[in-house]
């Protein structure tokens, strides 16, 4: 009993590439292939640490989680509390996934920031001011 390589799901990345040349790398008969970026556990990895595509990946995976529960985190009969716990429990570990890595910078932190302002606005509802209904402002969530 050994290990054996499988060709077809071995890859392998040079960080950061120096010369922008993919071709494959051959060794004891074997050929990997040289990528740019590969997903590994959910996570986005390319050769030049560039977090921008794997905060793209999260904010539309937690917005697919987000739009499933939208009837539940918009329903009267559910508690602020419930939607709370549901948006904690649910969605913000979809968004934060593997976010322990990321360096934040001042985009990256705007868009967890609004995308995290557009489910609070969802789960406390509007507001009513003489008759007219709004949406709160972020001071308000």
């Amino acid at each position: 009993m050994g290990l054996t390589i499988n060709e077809d799901k071995t890859k392998f990345m040079e960080a950061p590439s120096s010369t922008g040349n993919y071709t494959p790398f051959h060794i004891n008969g074997h050929t990997f292939e040289r990528v740019s970026e590969f997903k590994c556990l959910g996570t986005i990895i390319n050769d030049q640490n560039m977090l921008k595509a794997e905060i793209n990946n999260r904010i539309k995976s937690a917005n697919k989680c987000f739009f499933g529960l939208k009837k539940q985190l918009r329903s009267r009969l559910v508690s602020r509390r419930t939607k709370m716990r549901l948006y904690k429990t649910l969605i913000s570990p979809v968004l934060l996934y593997a976010s322990e890595t990321w360096a934040l910078n001042v985009d990256v932190q705007r868009a967890l920031e609004t995308f995290e302002r557009k489910v609070l606005r969802t789960i406390f509802g509007p507001v009513q001011e003489q008759g007219c209904w709004r949406t709160r402002y972020n001071f308000e969530l």
